[in-house]
């Protein structure tokens, strides 16, 4: 991660570019900084939004016990809408 002084010089270039690329206005680039702080974010965070997401774990089957019955088109005590537990 960079250091707060190559960030902030990161900031002020961004808001240059973006001042220079509106034509100059009166104000100078200090009225582009929120603009290119945003930016600079959005360039820091580029690489940890390309990684993929880590896969959800699957529930046990345990749980589903503790949920009762989940109404379905079949009468209610008629169906089960989860496996039976293998009890020994």
């Amino acid at each position: 991660m960079a250091d707060e002084a190559q960030i902030e010089r990161r900031i002020k270039e961004r808001a240059r570019h973006l001042w220079q690329a509106a034509g100059s206005p009166p104000g100078g680039p200090e009225e582009y900084t929120d603009e290119a702080r945003e930016i600079v974010a959005i360039e820091d965070a580029q690489d940890v939004t390309l990684q993929p997401a880590a896969p959800p774990r699957p529930e046990e089957a345990k749980v589903m016990e503790n949920l009762g019955e989940f109404p379905t088109l079949t009468d209610q005590g008629e169906e089960r809408t989860f496996p039976k537990p293998n009890r020994k």
